[in-house]
């Protein structure tokens, strides 16, 4: 199953791959990590993200349109919309508003 190992926040995105790779493995050991394993890079403004698996092979490359910014509830869930060398970031992000949703208004005493 495909999970969320690590987030790196305030990252400058114009690090080539390797750059990013570097940064991780100053944090984390990354040798442990497996196929499925999401490491995940944001840029400071919140706009762009940069993701890999654990075979350290680059998996997405996501920027957000116009001044939308990346919704830190989605964050989660981007292993789970991630399809071939394609994200699904309006998808995931889809279900963490609706989730949201749903609790604040379990949260208020009615149904979802």
């Amino acid at each position: 199953m495909n999970k969320l190992v690590h987030v790196f926040y305030d990252i400058n995105m114009s690090n080539s791959h390797r750059g990013l790779k570097e940064i991780c493995k100053k944090k984390i050991d990354t040798s442990g990590l497996r196929p499925g394993d999401m490491v995940v890079f944001i840029n400071k403004n919140w706009t762009a993200l940069k993701a890999f698996a654990g075979n350290e092979n680059f998996l997405v490359h996501h920027k957000m349109q116009g001044s939308k910014h990346i919704n830190p509830d989605t964050i989660v869930l981007l292993p789970l919309y991630v399809k071939g060398a394609k994200l699904e970031y309006d998808e995931a992000n889809r279900e963490a508003v609706t989730s949201r949703y749903r609790k604040w208004l379990k949260s208020k005493g009615q149904d979802g």
